[in-house]
């Protein structure tokens, strides 16, 4: 058994969505026909519990729109011009944001490092 949310538009107000949890069935596998077992499972599940019909968002939708909704397939173009698709942006930020932190700490440790270089340390 598996557990996902399942996201339904609120038009009443912000956060303008509803998250609701649901539980179904996983079926292992990477290949797409296992991949949509799995969606199946999670929309029979979710449809048990009032939610239906549900747009499946991802490359291994059994829906056109959802696969061209996926951020893997979903375009977007910088302010530079440069167009990469949404997953692009989103993994590159990530790499970017882990590269700044990486350089922040090396910052740090060649600065505590010079520091200790000036400093001479006497044993008792």
């Amino acid at each position: 058994m598996a557990n996902r949310p399942i996201f339904i538009p609120d038009f009443n107000g912000f956060p303008y969505v509803d998250t609701i949890d649901i539980e179904f069935k996983w079926h292992l596998g990477f290949a797409k026909s296992q991949m949509q077992k799995t969606i199946l499972s999670l929309h029979e599940a979710a449809k048990k519990q009032g939610i239906a019909p549900i747009l499946e968002i991802s490359r291994k939708s059994a829906s056109r729109l959802g696969v061209s909704l996926s951020a893997f397939n979903l375009p977007l173009e910088t302010i530079s011009g440069q167009k990469m698709s949404v997953e692009c942006a989103y993994q590159g930020a990530k790499y970017l944001n882990m590269a700044v932190r990486t350089m922040i700490y090396i910052r740090h440790q060649v600065r505590l490092q010079r520091q200790m270089n000036g400093c001479r340390i006497q044993g008792s």
